[in-house]
């Protein structure tokens, strides 16, 4: 993945009581200055903890947030600790199940398309035996992860884009999508 100058990549890392590894759902956003892109990845803690914590498994915590920012001279690291545990029940997928949103660009081309994965959003009471997600519960993630979008682009001069693995300027993001069908890896069983 490269990150051009005045771009960063910034991780939500979850952990699982009954994982050893932690989950790692990442974003790539541009930022004017180091401290606007410190800004953008508090803003992640905030509004994981005021729109997806409900959403999401007792049994996950939002261990901390981490970015790394271009500015031009390097990669600047900054980590902030959360500790903020979901008080959405029990009762979840297996591991290798997880929630997908899609990061819509409103550019087509497969270089300008981004997805994530959230592990532990979904119970399984509401996910048929062919993956799909209830409705009600679709819509209710769709709120949530566009409120999260919104938050995203509250902080000044920072924006979430799809990083690009070659040179050329990221993509900027739309908006999130939650697909009605869950997302598996089938070699992905911890």
């Amino acid at each position: 993945m490269i990150i051009p100058v005045g771009y960063g990549e910034a991780v939500w890392v979850l952990d699982m009581a009954s994982d050893p590894q932690p989950y790692l759902v990442t974003l790539g956003f541009k930022s004017t200055t180091f401290a606007t892109a410190k800004i953008f990845a508090d803003v992640m803690g905030t509004t994981w903890n005021n729109n997806l914590k409900s959403g999401t498994t007792s049994e996950v915590t939002l261990r901390e947030i981490r970015m790394q920012y271009n500015d031009g001279t390097g990669m600047l690291l900054y980590n902030k600790t959360q500790g903020l545990v979901g008080t959405g029940g029990t009762g979840v997928l297996p591991s290798n199940c997880a929630l997908l949103v899609k990061k819509a660009t409103g550019i087509g081309g497969r270089k300008n398309q981004g997805r994530n994965f959230w592990p532990s959003m979904v119970a399984e009471g509401v996910v048929d035996a062919r993956g799909l997600i209830a409705a009600a519960t679709v819509t209710a993630l769709q709120t949530a992860f566009s409120a999260v979008f919104t938050d995203l682009n509250t902080p000044a001069d920072s924006d979430p884009v799809i990083l690009h693995s070659s040179a050329g300027t990221p993509t900027i993001i739309t908006g999130f999508v939650v697909a009605p069908l869950i997302a598996t890896q089938r070699r992905r069983m911890r």
